[in-house]
């Protein structure tokens, strides 16, 4: 696969644990960074799948459930955030 240089600007602060990742992960800060954006990239693509499978059901969500579902995909963003790469 081919690869293109690029240029990015991160706070010194990400940069610092960016590198701290890479180190611990033992591989580049580009191998970390293309892992962390395809697995960005696939978060959005399962987002938008979701919502148009909403859309074609159309079943409205009562209350309790939509705060269900908010607060398991909020556990689900700890734990995933938490993960070791």
């Amino acid at each position: 696969m081919s690869t293109k240089k690029t240029a990015v600007s991160l706070p010194e602060d990400v940069l610092a644990e960016l590198d701290e990742a890479a180190a611990e992960a033992q591989t580049s800060r580009s191998a970390l960074v293309t892992v962390a954006i395809r697995e960005y990239l696939r978060r959005c693509e399962s987002r938008q799948m979701l919502r148009r499978l909403n859309e074609v059901y159309e079943e409205p969500i009562e209350p309790e459930r939509e705060a269900w579902i908010r607060h398991s995909s909020r556990r689900m963003g700890e734990r995933l955030r938490a993960d070791q790469w």
